[in-house]
C-alpha cells in the first residue's frame, strides 16, 4: 500500500490543479529539460534506469535548498533528503545528464540523473 514515486510527484501537482501524467518515464518525456541554475522548488528529478538506459524509473520532487521528496520502495513511505545524503554530492557538483552513484544495499547502481520542470510558465 501507498504511493510510488510517480504517484507522490502526481498527486502533488494534482492537488496543485496541474496535471501531469502518471508514470516517471511519461513525467521525463512531457518535462521541459533545465540546468541546475533554472532549477526551482516543485522541479523534478529523474533519473534513469541505468546507466545504459535511456528509460526514467524513478522521480523525485525538488523542495528547494538542497531538499528532496521521494517515495522509495526500500523504505515503504516518502521521506525527505538531500542532494548529499541521496547522491553523496551536492546539487552545486551535479547537473542534468551527469551520472550518479545510486546507493542500494549491494552494489551501488550507476544512473543518470536528469532536471527536468512541468510547471506552467507565464507568458
Amino acid at each position: 500500500s501507498g504511493v510510488d514515486c510517480s504517484g507522490l510527484v502526481h498527486l502533488a501537482y494534482g492537488s496543485a490543479g496541474v496535471t501531469i501524467p502518471r508514470d516517471a518515464h511519461e513525467q521525463f518525456l512531457k518535462a521541459k529539460r533545465i540546468t541546475r541554475q533554472e532549477l526551482m522548488p516543485a522541479d523534478l528529478i529523474f533519473l534513469t534506469e541505468s546507466l545504459k538506459s535511456a528509460k526514467v524509473t524513478h522521480v523525485l520532487l525538488y523542495l528547494g535548498d538542497e531538499s528532496l521528496i521521494e517515495s522509495r520502495l526500500a523504505a515503504g513511505k516518502a521521506v525527505r533528503t538531500s542532494f548529499k545524503e541521496r547522491f553523496g554530492r551536492s546539487l552545486d557538483s551535479l547537473d542534468s545528464g551527469d551520472f550518479i552513484l545510486e546507493p542500494t544495499g549491494h552494489k551501488p547502481i550507476k544512473r543518470r540523473i536528469f532536471l527536468g520542470s512541468l510547471l506552467p510558465t507565464n507568458g
